[in-house]
């Protein structure tokens, strides 16, 4: 059996760390978009290779940046 088959899998909500492409699915926004926001400094995230080509986000940032850009109606 190779390594790759033998690696457990991990539910989303209980990994340290997402990709880009796992956090935009799990938002609902794109890809582009998150990339963005990470670019911005307005989602944090951690680039573990030094290249920032496989950036990774803490779930705890993922929520605290949707709960940062909440959105509430105007007062009439």
């Amino acid at each position: 059996m190779s390594k790759k088959a033998e690696r457990q899998v991990i539910p989303l909500n209980q990994r340290l760390a997402l990709t880009v492409q796992e956090v935009a699915d799990m938002t609902g926004f794109s890809y582009p978009f998150i990339d963005r926001q990470i670019a911005a400094g307005n989602l944090t995230a951690c680039a573990p290779g030094g290249d920032g080509r496989s950036k990774r986000v803490r779930p705890a940032d993922v929520d605290e940046w949707l709960r940062a850009n909440l959105w509430e109606p105007l007062s009439a």
